[in-house]
């Protein structure tokens, strides 16, 4: 049971690591590389990028470098919590599952949103799925059985 448990947790606190860094590779994208709306935005909004108003394009711009920093701030977050995580810390367990839902539960919320004002717009559910459920089933992978798995006698 012992060895099953570390192979476990090993394989929770990797995906618990792969979380980190996709959440700091989304922070660098939005904060350094998107300087406009995706396409899908475009689909929503039925208006390209260069046909914005200035002003708006400068508030949109300003929402982007927004995400990209909570987006960044889920990745170092995360990243402070792997070894506590690794080590048993039911804290740092809270406190990820937490950080998911926080960052990720509304983004997938405006993922539906984009969605239901034109179902044309193709937004990234399955990246923001991936990013919700990778760290929660980390979590619980790593966490230790309450029930020994050996037959009792």
């Amino acid at each position: 049971m012992n060895q099953r448990h570390n192979l476990r947790t090993r394989l929770g606190v990797a995906l618990v690591v792969l979380a980190t860094l996709l959440g700091i590779q989304s922070g660098i994208l939005f904060l350094f590389v998107f300087h406009e709306y995706r396409d899908y935005h475009v689909a929503v909004a039925g208006t390209s990028w260069p046909d914005l108003s200035v002003g708006l394009q400068t508030v949109i711009y300003c929402i982007l470098k927004i995400l990209g920093g909570g987006f960044m701030a889920f990745g170092v977050g995360m990243a402070c919590l792997v070894l506590p995580i690794a080590h048993g810390d039911n804290w740092a367990r809270c406190c990820a599952i937490c950080l998911t839902i926080c960052v990720w539960g509304p983004t997938l919320h405006a993922c539906f949103v984009l969605h239901a004002a034109n179902p044309a717009a193709d937004p990234p559910f399955d990246g923001v799925l991936v990013m919700l459920l990778l760290p929660i089933v980390g979590v619980l992978l790593s966490c230790r059985p309450a029930i020994s798995d050996s037959p009792s006698s």
